[in-house]
């Protein structure tokens, strides 16, 4: 899939999620060809804000991993 296919269908969803009353949103992808999309509107504040909490979900979710997978050892 190219690129502007992706970020084609990141901008429909985006334009669906406002539809919904969505007014901050971030999104990210990758792909093993090495693109990167990012895609984000709102209010900046409040996306900063949004990041973290993902970034800390992120992080507690990967320790987690990292403790069982040393439980194993």
């Amino acid at each position: 899939m190219s690129d502007q296919v992706v970020m084609s269908k990141v901008d429909a969803l985006f334009m669906d999620l406002s539809s919904e009353g969505v007014t901050e949103a971030v999104f990210a992808c990758t792909n093993s060809d090495g693109m990167l999309g990012v895609k984000y509107i709102g209010d900046p504040k409040l996306l900063v804000y949004l990041t973290s909490v993902v970034e800390l979900n992120i992080l507690d979710a990967s320790m987690g991993v990292l403790a069982v997978e040393q439980e194993e050892e």
